[in-house]
């Protein structure tokens, strides 16, 4: 029993006490005017308090045995719930209430702050590592790759290569930009590494000796003759030729790289933009472009390609030694890259602006669709509740109004008790 009805229960002992002491009083008085004023302001409190202790006593049980509209609550159990569960619904957690509550919650810091403290990130990877074990170990290599072929070649038909082509070719060769600098190093060095070879050399060699000796065949024997002894004195080498030639495109190709402003640089610039900016305009090249898209998207076949990356995927998402239960080098990975861009996504408010607003309304929108749901928990909560459990929930709820109902029953039993006993000796 709680507290304010053990405070009633005594208050109303104290008034039976009372009432004995008044009808002593007036056993030994029976003239005594005081005395019997005492008693039936003593009758009419104890009367009083007893008709409350009554009445709020059989909302809960059956009082004295008295089953006549007693133990309201448990009998009317089923309708007591769905009043509490509508009201709950109606009022306390209505959608208007719901909504504005949820758009001062700052979701954003809260779930910030859970994932910092490291029960976040635990439960998040953990989750994070069942989906990736179960989706790749139900992927189907054949049907994947399909799916990447199919989509692959979509995009590459739809892919607007003049454009592209036109866009990215004025990008890298505008004059004292970071990709035109980049582009040049690129070309300059691919092409001074070629110069370089062996192969190289020796062909440029043999052209030099070939295009020499055409050159003594088209002037007669007089020049062959000549050629020739200038040949054995030194006084012309074909292979110095080609190496003095290589020699002097790889410091053609030093001067292009460093020197931004150089002629044939800007030259060369000049007419790739020329003829980029042209590919929209001539439509027999846009023509052969998609022709080669075609016959490129027909042709080349990577499923096979494909398929064994997602085999050695699957092989490399297995746990390394499962029984102590160490990850696999895919799911580090994915933590890993999850990690650093979590540090991004806390560098820029407004990405996480955007992800708390897109989730609250998203859960106004279940709010707002299954609102009723609020109703039909609260009424499987209290559903759940036994008799004497539900009593006690309305006790504590509303347990120190009731006692004070008992309470004042006795007071203002009393002073009607005590205004009738004036007003009756007034009519003597």
């Amino acid at each position: 029993m709680m507290a304010p009805f053990r405070r009633a229960n005594w208050a109303l002992v104290g008034i039976g006490l009372l009432f004995l002491a008044a009808w002593a009083l007036r056993a030994s008085l029976p003239e005594n005017l005081g005395a019997r004023c005492f008693f039936a302001v003593a009758e009419a409190a104890l009367i009083g308090g007893v008709a409350d202790w009554f009445a709020v006593s059989a909302l809960f049980s059956k009082p004295l045995g008295v089953s006549w509209h007693t133990a309201l609550i448990p009998r009317n159990r089923e309708r007591l719930i769905r009043g509490m569960a509508s009201m709950v619904q109606s009022r306390f957690l209505g959608q208007a209430r719901l909504a504005e509550v949820l758009e001062r919650w700052p979701l954003l810091s809260l779930f910030i702050q859970w994932v910092d403290n490291g029960k976040g990130k635990r439960v998040l990877g953990a989750i994070g590592k069942r989906i990736l074990q179960r989706e790749v170990q139900r992927l189907d290599e054949g049907k994947a790759a399909r799916w990447c072929q199919s989509w692959a070649g979509k995009v590459w038909l739809q892919a607007d290569l003049a454009s592209w082509l036109a866009k990215e070719g004025a990008r890298y060769t505008a004059a004292s930009s970071v990709q035109e600098a980049e582009f040049w190093n690129g070309v300059t060095t691919l092409l001074t590494r070629q110069i370089e070879r062996q192969e190289l050399k020796d062909a440029a060699a043999a052209w030099a000796r070939e295009e020499y000796e055409e050159e003594l065949r088209r002037h007669g024997a007089l020049a062959q003759f000549f050629g020739s002894m200038l040949e054995a004195t030194g006084q012309i080498n074909p292979e110095e030729f080609s190496e003095a030639l290589l020699e002097e495109a790889q410091s053609l190709l030093r001067e292009v790289r460093e020197d931004g402003q150089h002629p044939v640089r800007l030259w060369l610039n000049g007419q790739l933009q020329g003829s980029l900016a042209k590919l929209q305009e001539q439509a027999a090249v846009q023509e052969k472009l998609r022709c080669w898209q075609r016959m490129l998207a027909e042709e080349l076949d990577f499923q096979p390609l494909v398929a064994s990356l997602l085999q050695e995927l699957r092989q490399i998402a297995q746990p390394v030694g499962r029984e102590g239960g160490k990850s696999s080098f895919l799911e580090n990975w994915c933590m890993e890259q999850l990690a650093h861009y979590w540090v991004v996504f806390k560098a820029k408010p407004e990405a996480g602006r955007f992800l708390a607003d897109r989730c609250k309304q998203m859960l106004l929108q279940a709010i707002t669709a299954r609102h009723f749901i609020v109703g039909e928990i609260v009424e499987y909560a209290l559903e759940r509740l036994s008799a004497e459990r539900l009593n006690r929930l309305v006790e504590e709820k509303v347990g120190e109004d009731l006692a004070w109902i008992r309470i004042n029953g006795s007071l203002v039993g009393g002073i009607i008790g005590f205004c009738l006993f004036w007003a009756l000796e007034a009519l003597r």
